[in-house]
């Protein structure tokens, strides 16, 4: 290690010591001229690093060290990703028995309201020759028409009539339930026209279809669906008198 010019042994020769003298002056020069002093220097294993000078009165605060910067954060090591345990299949047992399926309820029709009546009596001679010349009960008759058929479905009573040059005449009155009735209401307000005449709304709502070479008029009045319907019809207007006299002749609901 070096020392410091301070420490120069005394016993070099004379002009040994003037030169280190001169030296060591020049250097101390130097240091006046740059404000550097030897108590700035520290020594650290042989090599002369300047220091910080102290702090005094007009100096800034000195805020804490970032160690951050010096001693970067460790890095997280991801671990690793855990495999999936997959699951042992099942064995597929015959004789195991498996999940039922739930029992489907059985639909429950809704109950008929029969309604039974002679021919005769829903039509009477006198009507019919007023409203219907020409025409002759059909004892045998059987429905023809769509509606007549539902109305056997319905247990209705369906009744035909003919005249001398084969024309039929189709009579029906059935007590549907509520659902059924509801169901025929929608049915002839989409394909038919409504037609006032055939009584006083709302106690009685008419309409007429007229489709082909057939015409066909409809009345609903408290729990009677009524339909007529024949060859000889062509406007709401022509089965008037028939439908008047078959409201007329059913009992009171």
């Amino acid at each position: 290690m070096s020392a410091s010019p301070s420490t120069i042994s005394t016993s070099a020769p004379p002009a040994r010591r003037r030169a280190t003298r001169a030296v060591t002056r020049s250097s101390r020069a130097r240091e006046r001229s740059s404000g550097v002093t030897p108590e700035s220097y520290r020594f650290d294993l042989g090599t002369v690093a300047p220091c910080r000078p102290p702090p005094t009165p007009d100096s800034p605060p000195r805020g804490p060290r970032d160690r951050r910067s010096r001693h970067p954060p460790p890095r997280r090591l991801r671990s690793p990703r855990r495999q999936r345990r997959s699951l042992p299949e099942p064995s597929a047992d015959a004789s195991a028995p498996g999940p039922e399926a739930p029992a489907e309820p059985a639909e429950t029709a809704e109950p008929t309201l029969p309604f039974e009546a002679d021919c005769a009596s829903i039509l009477t001679a006198e009507a019919l020759a007023a409203s219907a010349p020409g025409y002759t009960p059909d004892p045998a008759h059987e429905p023809r028409t769509a509606l007549g058929k539902r109305a056997a479905e319905l247990d209705g009573t369906v009744c035909g009539w003919t005249d001398p040059g084969g024309a039929a005449l189709e009579v029906l009155v059935a007590t549907p339930a509520e659902a059924a009735g509801e169901s025929l209401r929608n049915a002839a307000i989409t394909a038919a026209i409504p037609v006032p005449t055939y009584g006083t709304p709302p106690e009685v709502e008419g309409y007429f279809h007229a489709g082909g070479d057939r015409g066909t008029a409809q009345v609903f009045t408290g729990p009677y669906w009524i339909a007529v319907d024949s060859t000889a019809y062509a406007e709401p207007g022509d089965p008037q008198p028939l439908v008047a006299a078959v409201i007329a002749a059913l009992p009171p609901a």
